[in-house]
């Protein structure tokens, strides 16, 4: 059986080739609900990030993401949590 949506959807199209594929998607996808189609982008970023290989990081984002954590170490306190950055940018609206 299929794990996912994609899975069941989208699997079975790639033996048609790309242009049936797409096809194939623009139909099922035409009748998705909102619902179903929000569930298709997760799947499909799920699949993305399945792996390593799925997101590369280049030197450079490793030796600023290095920075950003020598910096946190150096002083903890001096940034802001997520809870309190969402809530600053929410009452922005």
């Amino acid at each position: 059986m299929y794990s996912s949506w994609a899975d069941a959807t989208i699997g079975p199209a790639l033996s048609f080739g790309l242009g049936n594929m797409q096809s194939l998607l623009t139909i099922e996808m035409s009748q998705m609900s909102v619902a179903e189609r929000i569930q298709l982008a997760e799947d499909l970023w799920n699949s993305i990030l399945s792996g390593p290989e799925g997101l590369p990081v280049t030197e450079l984002q490793k030796e600023e993401l290095d920075h950003r954590l020598e910096r946190h170490s150096q002083n903890p306190e001096a940034g802001s949590s997520w809870e309190i950055v969402k809530e600053r940018l929410n009452n922005q609206q």
